[in-house]
């Protein structure tokens, strides 16, 4: 199985205009994945059991850099992307 899908980040900072040198980490609020896996469907006598595995990817880059260039915290580090495995079962 392939898609897309939107994730949130409640705790992202990305409002506050403070960084990591006020001991803020800011990133973003939203971002987009893609989704891989796959799984098996089991017709069992009383319900189908779905089990699958599936990677999550993010395609933006989630990191809102420090205000100076040159932060210990953040001037080093270009891009970074959420990752992710989901192991999900499914009955019906």
């Amino acid at each position: 199985m392939t898609g897309f899908s939107t994730d949130f980040n409640l705790s992202s900072n990305k409002k506050n205009s403070d960084d990591n040198f006020s001991n803020v980490f800011r990133t973003t609020s939203s971002n987009i994945n893609y989704e891989l896996g796959f799984g098996f469907d089991f017709y069992l006598t009383y319900f189908k059991f779905s089990p699958s595995i599936r990677g999550i990817f993010s395609i933006e880059n989630e990191l809102i850099p420090d205000s100076n260039p040159t932060s210990p915290w953040t001037g080093n580090i270009i891009n970074m992307f959420s990752r992710g495995v989901a192991i999900n079962f499914t009955f019906e």
